[in-house]
């Protein structure tokens, strides 16, 4: 049984551990919850969450590369890197996690990029090759700017999860962009990135460390109506970690998801089924519930006060004009069309101005 005890909040717990409090991604949260009404968890959230423990990104990479690769990758150096080098206007459908690794004794990196977006258009997908390199960039020159003394380039693994309901069905290298003779295909560069379609994958194939399997299982069906039927065998996968403090970390992690991110899912049906796995699970679900809506209502108030601030600021700029308009001699009534101030405030207005 998971423990219930000392549950954190979310928020705090990832501002501690996985150093998530860049000015930039706080923004894209904060006016999406303004915009929707509801605390902004989103797809990329969820995947930061998971994607921030070394032993995911180890069990992923073990599951899912060629042994080829693998084999030569020495895990005992897999260390995270907190920068991100997505562009910050793409950061509602994009995140990024960067690993530096040793590969044959040498320095090397893996760049995950994660793509969501629940309809995508072709041509988007078509240009990821091309975001990539900017990335991949921008990880040579800093890593060039951090080692002065180095005269090689390491080697950079992409690998793209993409997470959509319209399958990938683009190419997945960077001369896949081009349509010129082969005579001119020397003159562009090229890399093939890996790439992984996790809301079509089957369920077979979902494989490696506990939480790497929550993640993909959870991202398969979170816009499929057989959410629900599966929501008990991820919670299964839950019951298997043997830190229940984690675990409950993880559970209210996955709980915020859902109850943001799933579309044939109300958070009436979540409880229920909390309820009937988890013994008292309906009072754990219902504090996340209501830790949500307070952080809501503390979001909603906040938006009101500045409309009234604004409200108040345009009205007094209103005013201004109206008095100026006053000391030039025009008349009540024109003033009352342009402003829309009433004939009784002009008056009090026209008392003061003279």
């Amino acid at each position: 049984m998971i423990d219930k005890t000392g549950i954190t909040n979310y928020n705090r717990s990832m501002t501690d551990k996985h150093n998530l409090e860049e000015e930039h991604k706080k923004e894209v949260v904060k006016k999406e919850t303004q915009k929707t009404g509801k605390i902004y968890f989103s797809h990329n959230n969820f995947f930061d969450a998971f994607f921030d423990e070394k032993e995911v990104a180890e069990s992923f990479l073990k599951e899912y590369l060629p042994a080829e690769i693998t084999r030569d990758l020495d895990f005992t150096t897999l260390q995270i890197d907190k920068e991100s080098f997505v562009d910050k206007k793409l950061l509602k459908h994009f995140s990024d996690t960067l690993y530096h690794i040793r590969y044959k004794q040498d320095p090397a990196y893996v760049y995950f990029l994660f793509e969501h977006k629940s309809r995508l258009k072709k041509k988007k997908k078509k240009l990821t090759p091309f975001q990539l390199l900017k990335y991949i960039v921008n990880i040579w020159d800093r890593h060039l700017r951090r080692h002065k003394e180095v005269e090689n380039l390491p080697p950079i693994i992409p690998i793209v999860i993409y997470h959509g309901e319209t399958e990938w069905e683009v190419g997945t290298d960077f001369l896949s962009l081009f349509d010129v003779p082969g005579c001119i295909e020397k003159y562009i560069p090229n890399f093939r990135f890996e790439l992984f379609d996790i809301s079509h994958m089957p369920d077979e194939h979902i494989k490696g460390a506990v939480l790497l399997r929550i993640l993909f299982l959870t991202f398969k069906y979170i816009f499929n109506p057989e959410l629900l039927h599966k929501i008990k065998d991820i919670f299964r996968l839950l019951m298997e970690l043997e830190d229940k403090a984690r675990g409950t970390e993880y559970l209210e992690v996955l709980l915020r998801y859902l109850s943001n991110s799933a579309e044939h899912v109300s958070v009436e049906e979540l409880q229920e089924t909390v309820d009937e796995f988890f013994e008292k699970g309906g009072d754990f679900m219902s504090t996340i519930v209501q830790q949500i809506r307070a952080e809501v209502k503390n979001e909603f108030e906040v938006k009101v006060k500045e409309v009234e601030d604004k409200v108040k600021e345009v009205k007094k700029e209103k005013e201004e004009i109206a008095k100026r308009l006053i000391m030039k001699g025009m008349d009540i009534d024109t003033i009352v069309e342009i402003t829309g101030i009433t004939r009784e405030k002009l008056e009090q207005l026209a008392s003061l101005a003279h």
